[in-house]
């Protein structure tokens, strides 16, 4: 099918820059959830918070990867467009009816990505 869509609620929410930190990439976003959308046939809503940790600099985007699940084989993780900085929710839209999604997220500075968060799995409706 189409490549699914995401369009991201914008709130500003950033992580604390904790003094000590080895890291040069964030530590993982918390409060990770994935539920149904508005129209839970083809639409989920992902939020999020920002990480404890930034790491060396402000998080610059989240990065959303997405797979459905199959029913033979695996399906590649896919990166959508990554969601701004300020945004902790994402809609995603144009899913296929009746599927099985996985999704997880993960934030990112100029040192690059940070740990992806553990993946949910959402079963569209028909």
């Amino acid at each position: 099918g189409e490549p699914a869509t995401f369009r991201a609620q914008i709130e500003f929410i950033q992580g604390k820059d904790i003094g000590g930190y080895q890291s040069q990439v964030p530590s993982t976003v918390r409060n990770f959830k994935v539920v149904a959308g508005t129209d839970p046939a083809d639409e989920v809503d992902i939020t999020y918070t920002a990480p404890q940790r930034i790491g060396s600099s402000v998080i610059v985007a989240y990065d959303i990867a997405y797979r459905k699940i199959g029913t033979s084989s695996e399906n590649p993780w896919i990166v959508a467009n990554p969601s701004p900085a300020n945004a902790n929710s994402v809609t995603v839209s144009s899913l296929d009816p009746s599927s099985s999604y996985s999704f997880k997220v993960a934030a990112r500075n100029a040192s690059g990505r940070g740990e992806w968060s553990y993946a949910i799995t959402i079963v569209t409706s028909s």
